[in-house]
């Protein structure tokens, strides 16, 4: 059976929304409440201040270096994009509070980017639903994915359970038997396990056991520990940032001499510079291939385009991983696509056009071999294919360097 179908059987298992889509439009002219002389407005709400302020900076980066390549290529259907930035703090109180104040604004915005983890999506998105605004996040939780609980929200992001499919083919591909999982307490974490439960059945292999460790967790052997009981030929870790340093840690410290396999979550972590190179042993990691050097993707010519856009807005070398950055910029690219598309910039216009995008309308769109195919799903589809496995590496220029 194809991947692709696999893939498509056990994301349907899952999902329990069906189609349940509007079909009223603000306007009647084609171009919603404004014209064509109108500019297009954006507001990305980026955490510009507080512990993420490197994070949100290489957001702005990306976002805003989408938006001069857009305007240098015909705006959104015709309409220049005028972008507004606000900061966020990373604090999910704070983004509603900034989303109020500029949907009451006298120049509302047409699209939004709000914030970049998913306490602040949440906060935002009751607030976007209500207003019939486009939004777009590169939280990739599956909390999101729905389109009747969150109609006219988009996502370029590998979600938790596309990243899970990937990771069990690849393993299976190893010929590993069974598996243990590790992954962080919260709602992103925890919404990964059903996925990673059902793409092993389906490929044969057994989970002999889980371990949600706490977010604040300093010391994980206890939950390692239990893991290791149930001899597990691999163990499989899906965590992002700092999480995954006591976790790696506590396995060098039971002296546990089993492969450990990182998801999408950890290859978008600079392990080395949270752990050390010489820390990396035995660590592989199934990354989007459009995250990893020298890859097909990272090596065509409209990918490299956008990073030279990017580097550019960024001051030089990318300092962060790069789906920090490439991920607004794919945000702003798909909007100008949508539109064209729809033949409208009205949200909820673009947003039904999703299904229909292909990869030849989209020529400046960096690193897809498709975009939606479920009417259902607000996530773009990222299949096996889609993925590469890598041993972990440093981050140059924002890129997994592969050995």
């Amino acid at each position: 059976m194809p991947p692709t179908l696999n893939k498509l059987r056990w994301r349907a298992a899952l999902m329990t929304a069906a189609v349940a889509l509007t079909a009223a439009c603000s306007s009647t002219d084609g171009e919603g409440s404004s014209g064509a002389d109108e500019p297009f407005r954006m507001l990305l709400i980026a955490p510009l201040s507080g512990a993420l302020a490197d994070s949100g900076a290489a957001m702005r980066a990306g976002f805003s270096a989408a938006v001069d390549v857009v305007n240098a290529n015909g705006g959104v259907n015709g309409r220049q994009v005028e972008l507004t930035v606000k900061d966020s703090r990373g604090e999910a109180t704070e983004i509603a509070s900034v989303l109020n104040g500029a949907l009451a604004s006298d120049n509302p915005p047409d699209f939004v980017q709000p914030g970049l983890t998913t306490p602040e999506a949440a906060a935002a998105l009751p607030l976007i639903k209500q207003a019939g605004l486009l939004a777009g996040s590169t939280a990739a939780s599956t909390s999101f994915q729905s389109s009747k609980e969150h109609p006219l929200f988009i996502s370029p992001t590998p979600i938790n359970g596309d990243s899970a499919y990937a990771a069990v083919e690849h393993l299976a591909e190893k010929g590993f038997k069974s598996m243990a999982l590790v992954v962080v307490d919260n709602e992103s974490g925890v919404a990964s396990i059903e996925p990673y439960q059902a793409a092993a059945k389906q490929k044969g292999i057994t989970v002999t056991g889980v371990e949600r460790v706490a977010a604040d967790i300093v010391n994980a052997t206890a939950n390692l520990d239990r893991l290791r009981a149930g001899n597990p030929d691999v163990l499989m870790l899906g965590a992002f940032g700092a999480h995954n340093k006591p976790v790696i840690d506590s396995v060098r410290l039971l002296d546990w001499d089993v492969p450990i396999w990182g998801d999408n979550s950890v290859a978008g972590t600079n392990l080395a510079r949270l752990m050390g190179d010489d820390k990396l042993g035995g660590i592989t990691l199934v990354a989007p291939a459009y995250t990893v050097a020298d890859t097909p993707v990272t090596n065509g010519e409209v990918f490299q385009k956008a990073m030279d856009a990017i580097r550019a807005k960024a001051g030089g070398t990318l300092t962060q991983a790069l789906p920090i950055y490439i991920n607004p910029y794919r945000l702003v690219i798909l909007v100008k696509y949508l539109a064209e598309v729809a033949g409208s910039t009205d949200g909820e216009a673009m947003y039904e056009a999703r299904t229909k995008l292909k990869a030849e309308d989209a020529l400046l769109y960096p690193g897809a071999s498709k975009f939606w195919t479920d009417p259902e799903d607000n996530f773009m589809d990222y299949g096996p294919e889609d993925y590469v496995a890598v041993p972990a590496g440093p981050f140059v220029d924002g890129l997994i360097k592969q050995s």
